[in-house]
């Protein structure tokens, strides 16, 4: 099932799901009325059975930070965690002199796994930052037991 038909996701004014871009990818979001947008793209893991997850956030934010140093990222900046409509979240923000800025979070609501990347080849706009954030607050699951089926 594709992860934006699943997510309930709220977007800033002047951002667009290009999710049906890649039909086979993950939700994807860019601000166009940023000069240079990057790429906000969501997947989730769904437990389809066992104990719950036990996720803290100091673990979301090892997972973000291993994540970042396998996809080469760069230099970690800043890691944070913090509350969101799913549940909680870890984050880790890396800068590289070719990517400018690669966010990864880990979200979890103990039951099920999001994942998300920010990813721009230029330099963000501040507000695109902070919005991209307000947006990986926003996330939630809408219908967990049709997914859970299929």
């Amino acid at each position: 099932m594709k992860a934006a038909k699943i997510l309930k996701v709220k977007l800033p004014a002047g951002w667009s799901d290009y999710s049906d871009e890649n039909p086979n990818g993950p939700a994807t979001f860019l601000r166009d009325i940023s000069n240079t947008p990057g790429a906000l793209q969501v997947s989730f893991a769904l437990r389809v059975g066992g104990a719950p997850a036990v996720a803290i956030p100091e673990d979301l934010i090892e997972l973000a930070k291993s994540t970042g140093e396998s996809m080469l990222a760069g230099d970690l900046l800043e890691t944070s965690s913090g509350a969101c409509a799913f549940g909680v979240y870890g984050t880790a923000v890396f800068k590289s002199i070719e990517i400018r800025r690669t966010q990864i979070w880990y979200l979890t609501d103990k039951h099920d796994f999001l994942l998300a990347t920010y990813i721009s080849a230029g330099v963000p706009e501040p507000e695109e930052v902070a919005e991209a954030q307000e947006i990986i607050n926003s996330l939630h699951i809408t219908n967990r037991r049709f997914c859970r089926r299929h």
